[in-house]
């Protein structure tokens, strides 16, 4: 078995470096590969099982669905071209978190009314990929399911297509016969959808759970923050909410989620607006907000009533120290991206403990499946995610104490230009390599 893991692609955000803008009339796409597309090809290799994405691989939180999948075509049918994959895995993240919303929505709702059934919900898919003597066979064929990805809540496609995949983003990635230079037409690249996380068994037993990793801040885990706190009792959850179930804790932020991940990027001009907030907050830049917060304290201040007069001065005076402290607390907090400390911090410890009990409560529902047990699925003590942009190669994990359990901690990094080292060749990116024979590795790039 052999496999290459990779995160954070950005496609459609115009700072992304394995694709970028073409500005030639005759783009197909209007993207074209990226300086960085050939240390990506040759970290990858050829000939993986299965290219493994976990998120943030589009960004349609920034971008249009034109420039999104117009970027992701440009990628998919090189990644495809150039032979790097038999099968993709997907895993998506906070940027491209509806890419998943539609994926359910063609199987839950659209396969499900074509075939003359009602639609279905499901917040979850779990996927298991077992390399170890212990995977369990197929329970109706009696076919061997080593380092073959099963998706336990899935009914597979039958043979003899691939097991799974058949959904809308197969088809981008498919490239045309071109006479010109005597290239074949060449089918799409299978994509497995899977959420949130990837559980993976290497050939000596070892569990690593794969995760996007953005339920670990803040933002994206406020809904099932909220619910635990304020409606713990009437969720059947114990105060806090540390007992709910990873479905729970899904869905409870999907409303959040599908804001920021789609609908930003989907509202014309004011997209820009969104865009250039994020980057200031970033870069420490509060200006653009406090600018816009006074003109909404004086929009406010002009739609009192005419006998709110004498409280205005102290109204003025309220609201000003508020958008004071708010300005400077956003300016202060730390944001996750690029953040060498984000696993140490207190409440990203707190949120994994919440997703990583989660966790366990699905692995046990997967070790006794009614249908596609797993009973040898161990509980995983390395986690491979990431989110932050700051990557964290084999040599250097980062060790903790999670409720008792000793867990190792790995990150893929990211492939956006940063100020820094928009100059240099390294973006802050890793690539994880596995075979059966050697285990994994890591490539820094």
């Amino acid at each position: 078995m052999k496999l290459a893991i990779a995160s954070d692609i950005h496609l459609g955000d115009p700072e992304c470096v394995v694709v970028e803008v073409d500005d030639d009339p005759d783009s197909k796409t209007g993207w074209r590969l990226g300086r960085f597309y050939e240390k990506f090809k040759d970290a990858v290799g050829k000939d993986n099982d299965y290219l493994i994405l976990i998120g943030d691989i589009f960004d349609l939180s920034i971008a249009n669905y034109t420039q999104a999948y117009g970027a992701a075509k440009t990628f998919l049918q090189a990644v495809n071209g150039d032979g790097l994959a038999k099968e993709i895995i997907y895993l998506a993240g906070n940027h491209d978190f509806s890419a998943y919303r539609t994926f359910v929505h063609q199987r839950n709702v659209i396969n499900r009314i074509r075939n003359n059934k009602l639609p279905t919900t499901f917040w979850t898919v779990p996927g298991v990929l077992d390399d170890s003597p212990n995977a369990p066979p197929n329970p109706v064929t009696g076919e061997s399911m080593r380092g073959k990805l099963v998706l336990p809540d899935v009914r597979p496609n039958p043979p003899p297509g691939p097991r799974y995949a058949g959904l809308f983003l197969d088809d981008l990635s498919a490239i045309d016969a071109d006479p010109d230079t005597n290239t074949p037409a060449k089918p799409g690249l299978p994509v497995n959808f899977a959420y949130p996380n990837l559980y993976f068994v290497t050939s000596d037993s070892t569990a690593w759970l794969i995760t996007h990793g953005h339920y670990l801040e803040n933002f994206w885990c406020l809904g099932s923050r909220i619910a635990g706190r304020l409606a713990y009792d009437d969720l059947g959850l114990q105060p806090g909410g540390g007992d709910m179930t990873l479905e729970d804790l899904v869905g409870f932020n999907v409303p959040l989620n599908e804001l920021d991940s789609a609908s930003l990027g989907q509202a014309g001009r004011l997209s820009d607006v969104f865009r250039n907030l994020q980057q200031e907050r970033r870069d420490g830049d509060t200006g653009r907000m406090s600018r816009y917060m006074r003109r909404a304290m004086a929009w406010l201040q002009e739609k009192l009533p005419w006998w709110s007069r004498p409280a205005r001065l102290p109204l003025h005076l309220a609201l000003e120290g508020a958008r004071h402290v708010l300005t400077n607390a956003v300016g202060e907090h730390p944001d996750a991206r690029y953040d060498p400390r984000f696993l140490l911090r207190p409440p990203t410890r707190a949120h994994f403990e919440t997703f990583y009990n989660a966790t366990l409560q699905e692995i046990d529902r997967l070790r006794a499946h009614p249908k596609r047990p797993q009973p040898h699925l161990p509980d995983p003590h390395r986690v491979l995610f990431g989110h932050t942009h700051w990557p964290i190669p084999l040599n250097r994990y980062v060790p903790l104490d999670i409720g008792g359990s000793p867990i190792r901690f790995f990150n893929t990094g990211g492939w956006l230009w940063r100020k820094a080292n928009s100059a240099s060749d390294q973006v802050g990116a890793a690539i994880f390599k596995y075979t059966t024979q050697d285990g994994f590795s890591s490539i820094l790039i």
